[in-house]
């Protein structure tokens, strides 16, 4: 029923632009500050007519607003920061996966990477508290170009470790967050990240 609702009130959104908002925060983690939201919506040019940070902030702001009141996102911890309850991010990643082409999943572990003919295709890969450890070498394995603009793993293992060569090929991307994950020193591959505009290491 919570799923069900979500998407009711999905189908209820004004707007393409607000629609698109709340799919993309529902591929970032939880309690996520609203500034960040702000980046991932000018980066990715969500916001049409706005040329101007303070404006973005604005429209974002009022975004989130509306949200709220629909209650797809809730009060956090902070008032700089928003959530997403369980139930809603699990309808919203799906409502993603259908409107768009987006491989999203949370607390799973994966002992392959599913379609992974299709990895190369997906404009965000959002893995949030999932077990990659046994298959992180693989993933960029025989894919010669991504068109990923965004690309976000939110680590649960510590003994996690990022490949060589796993930015190899994702020329398109904006925007890339690792979160509990070791990073000494970085991938040499991040020099292939010409377009990127946002670096989240946390």
């Amino acid at each position: 029923m919570p799923e069900f609702s979500a998407k009711l009130s999905y189908n209820l959104l004004e707007s393409e632009e607000i629609q698109q908002t709340f799919l993309i925060y529902a591929c970032m983690g939880q309690d996520e500050l609203i500034s960040d939201l702000v980046r991932y919506c000018i980066i990715l040019g969500l916001l049409q007519g706005i040329d101007v940070v303070q404006e973005a902030r604005d429209r974002v702001h009022k975004l989130v607003a509306r949200l709220k009141e629909l209650s797809l996102l809730s009060k956090s911890f902070s008032s700089r920061c928003f959530t997403m309850q369980s139930l809603i991010r699990d309808a919203a990643l799906l409502i993603a996966s259908q409107k768009m082409p987006v491989f999203a999943l949370t607390k799973e572990k994966l002992e392959k990477w599913q379609d992974k003919d299709k990895l190369g295709s997906y404009s965000t890969i959002s893995l949030q508290h999932c077990d990659v450890t046994d298959i992180i070498n693989e993933f960029h394995e025989g894919i010669d170009s991504f068109t990923v603009r965004i690309f976000h793993i939110d680590n649960k293992d510590p003994h996690l470790r990022i490949p060589e060569g796993i930015f190899t090929g994702m020329k398109e991307l904006r925007v890339l967050t690792l979160t509990d994950i070791h990073l000494s020193p970085l991938p040499s591959s991040i020099k292939c990240l010409t377009k990127l505009r946002m670096l989240c290491l946390e």
